[in-house]
């Protein structure tokens, strides 16, 4: 299990990023091993768009528009069932926001751009869903799921991953033997 964060493409995805302070303008919760991405695999995802909603679908992640951050569950490190099991309950938990229909957030992506923003309990946008995602399996759990940007998230992960315990390297960062 991984999060893909999405470099800019459009104005629109430029804006995003500049405003949230960072190189990213999207993401997205993939279920699968980050190796097989690079491989090419297709492999499933949840995120919200604005002209779906939450959503699920497949997509190739090889695309250098993607920077892949494998998701590491210190408690589960050494037991692969284990992390299977909790991608499993991340996969349930992002079926139920399908099917509940939740709607894209914009007034919480207004509260990235303007300083009357407002939350909407019941839409959410990417980064929203897969922060909401990964606490249902205790992951982020102190966080308002609801203040994420992509680059925010990213942020937080950097510093999640670095915390003791864990040992899955960042994209870009060598791994220290020592």
């Amino acid at each position: 299990m991984f999060l893909a964060f999405k470099r800019p493409e459009t104005l629109w995805e430029y804006a995003i990023a500049i405003w949230t302070q960072g190189p990213f303008c999207h993401c997205a919760l993939v279920f699968g091993d980050s190796l097989a991405a690079r491989a090419g695999a297709s492999l499933p995802f949840v995120t919200a768009t604005p002209k779906d909603g939450v959503c699920m679908g497949t997509a190739h992640y090889t695309s250098k528009i993607w920077t892949l951050v494998q998701i590491a569950v210190p408690r589960l490190a050494n037991d692969p069932g284990a992390m299977a099991a909790a991608q499993a309950e991340c996969l349930r938990a992002a079926e139920l926001d399908v099917r509940t229909g939740y709607r894209y957030d914009w007034l919480g992506i207004l509260g990235f751009v303007l300083p009357w923003g407002e939350h909407e309990d019941a839409d959410r946008f990417c980064s929203e869903e897969c922060v909401r995602v990964l606490q249902s399996i205790g992951i982020l759990k102190r966080y308002k799921a609801w203040t994420m940007s992509p680059n925010s998230l990213y942020r937080v992960l950097k510093q999640y991953l670095k915390a003791p315990g864990t040992s899955v390297p960042l994209p870009g960062e060598k791994v220290s033997t020592r």
